[in-house]
């Protein structure tokens, strides 16, 4: 049995097919959901959307940054307010190794509550990134 999905961000479709499983990043925690699964909607947080594919039985990841999810009738639409997909271009993993390590700085250079959440936001979609690349890399 497979779960149809799309992934849509405000510009573009991240992905469009079918897969048996995935688990999904929301702001109550990661939600698992397979066939059949009742209907759901639920809001995005930020984290790794993993999938395991109909076509090579492998497991997929994209990261998302934010927005909203539903679940009906064996599909799940997620509309993403910012997607990546994995990038085998060690460029994108060195670009977002420094993103983490100029987020870590703007923490520490903080001063207001307000620079303090955008700095520890920064760091957690920069981080997200860096894992992507990372864990797809081996």
């Amino acid at each position: 049995m497979t779960i149809e999905i799309r992934v849509l961000t405000p510009s573009n479709i991240i992905y469009d097919g079918k897969v048996t499983e995935l688990i999904l990043p929301t702001t109550s925690g990661r939600v698992g959901i397979l066939a059949q699964h009742s209907a759901y909607t639920t809001i995005i947080d930020i984290g790794l959307l993993a999938f395991r594919e109909v076509a090579s039985d492998k497991w997929s990841a994209i990261a998302l940054i934010g927005g909203y999810a539903s679940v009906e009738s064996d599909r799940l639409t997620i509309w993403a307010s910012e997607a990546h997909n994995y990038s085998s271009d060690r460029a994108a993993l060195q670009k977002a190794k420094k993103l983490v390590e100029e987020a870590e700085s703007m923490i520490t250079a903080s001063v207001t509550e307000r620079d303090i959440v955008e700095a520890k936001l920064s760091f957690r979609r920069a981080n997200l990134l860096y894992t992507l690349y990372k864990t797809t890399e081996a």
